[in-house]
């Protein structure tokens, strides 16, 4: 899954496709930008349950929940 803040970017359905140039559609949409301190350690957690459909062939994702867990 590559994320971006690209207004042009996907809401899920070309999620797993590297953006390459701004507009160009690729990628999923942040809401919000990602912020990340230099002096904590966490893991980035993706909770995509309930948004990849099963079946094989082309894949797009539902709009996942983020989050990040100390460790």
């Amino acid at each position: 899954m590559f994320m971006t803040t690209d207004p042009s970017a996907s809401t899920g359905n070309r999620a797993f496709e590297l953006p390459l140039a701004a507009g160009d559609g690729k990628g999923i949409k942040l809401g919000a930008p990602l912020v990340i301190s230099s002096t904590t350690k966490a893991k980035f957690v993706v909770d995509a349950t309930g948004g990849v459909v099963p079946g094989g062939g082309d894949c797009g994702i539902n709009p996942p929940k983020f989050r990040f867990e100390k460790i």
